[in-house]
């Protein structure tokens, strides 16, 4: 297990390849999903629609810290090369990101194949 932190920022206790807690200071919001998520509470449409708003803050997150810039080579073919740095507090959000995306994946797969179970249930009657 490997415990993320970064002060006054997002909290990520992570075992791969399962998301075990995410909180945010003075927001209940991760913390909800994550009891949800503990309870095995999740197939319903209220939840892959406030973890799509999860995933869609942590992506925002990540892209504020990860910034682009020009590396200047005189021996390259093009004078130089982009080079990507993600500050060291976007890597464990980055993982966390990666298992949440997974998961609303699942969710949604799960969503819709139990509508089309029912839709085809519904057709059989009658």
């Amino acid at each position: 297990m490997r415990d993320f932190t970064r002060a006054g920022q997002w909290h990520c206790r992570y075992q791969s390849p399962t998301l075990i807690h995410i909180k945010q200071p003075d927001n209940p919001f991760p913390s909800s999903l994550a009891g949800k998520i503990v309870r095995r509470d999740i197939f319903d449409d209220s939840f892959a629609r406030d973890l799509k708003t999860l995933i869609e803050r942590f992506g925002g997150q990540i892209r504020d810290r990860t910034h682009v810039y020009w590396h200047g080579d005189e021996h390259h073919v093009r004078g130089g090369y982009e080079c990507t740095f993600r500050e060291p507090g976007a890597e464990p959000i980055a993982a966390a990101l990666a298992e949440l995306d997974l998961l609303y994946d699942l969710v949604s797969a799960a969503l819709i194949a139990a509508g089309a179970t029912s839709i085809a249930a519904n057709m059989m009657d009658g």
